[in-house]
């Protein structure tokens, strides 16, 4: 036991996690985390490691000394709002299956959870729309010709290209050319439900309005953000809500 116990302490030391997150996180929604594992040491690799966050784990078979590997978990956040980042717990049941030793740590930094997306209907006066059809736009988009193949920043898991990830050693997502539609304004208090439920039907209606890139903007109780496309737009109204009405 005493042998074991050394050489399973030994396994685990000088090895180094950290996490990195996609630019989008939604509440009550999978999302996929990348961690980084380093092995510090200058000669002896790590064995049979398993990395654990969310209640999800990962096995790391070998690290060798000197190398970093890493790896895709899937975590959930269960509600909005800027929140640390989540905890990871390292273990390994390195040399004899009889033990397994572990620690825990919660890496530096946070993460801005937007609200859970929620479908509603849309609330827009349509009479003051005119339709422009289904004409491709140079923005990026879900819905229209595919466009390029870009790197995994919190598309849905649906979006990502699976086989070229696998060839990558990296998330990549198709990338769909837009489609060019009139602005719309969503107003929070015209939107059913208390306060929570409205920010989940505003989530659901950016992210549809801008995967369409149909420019969006919002109306909270002070605050009117005029409408536009593109991922910044969308990051900045998905922000105002996840960040809406917190102490």
């Amino acid at each position: 036991m005493a042998v074991t116990g050394l050489f399973g302490r030994g396994n685990l030391s000088k090895l180094q996690a950290s996490i990195e997150l996609p630019e989008e996180i939604f509440a009550e929604r999978p999302t996929l985390g990348r961690i980084q594992l380093q092995n510090r040491r200058r000669w002896l690799p790590g064995f049979l490691l398993e990395i654990e966050s969310g209640g999800r784990q990962v096995l790391i078979p070998l690290v060798p000394a000197g190398a970093t590997k890493q790896v895709f978990i899937e975590l959930l956040f269960p509600r909005r709002g800027e929140q640390p980042l989540p905890e990871i717990t390292l273990r390994s049941c390195f040399p004899v299956n009889f033990f397994s030793r572990q620690f825990r740590f919660r890496p530096d930094g946070s993460a801005l959870v937007f609200p859970t997306p929620r479908p509603c209907v849309q609330p827009a006066d349509e009479r003051d729309l005119q339709s422009l059809g289904t004409a491709h736009s140079r923005q990026a988009g879900h819905e229209g010709e595919l466009r390029a193949i870009t790197d995994y920043r919190g598309e849905p898991l649906k979006a990502i290209h699976w086989k070229l990830s696998a060839r990558q050693d990296d998330l990549m997502v198709k990338q769909h050319s837009g489609l060019s539609q009139p602005p719309v304004l969503i107003e929070l208090a015209a939107l059913p439900g208390n306060l929570e439920q409205k920010l989940s039907h505003a989530s659901h209606l950016i992210m549809t309005l801008s995967r369409g890139n149909r420019p969006v903007g919002l109306r909270l109780a002070d605050t009117t953000i005029t409408a536009a496309s593109g991922q910044r737009q969308r990051q900045m109204l998905l922000q105002e809500l996840a960040l809406y009405a917190q102490s």
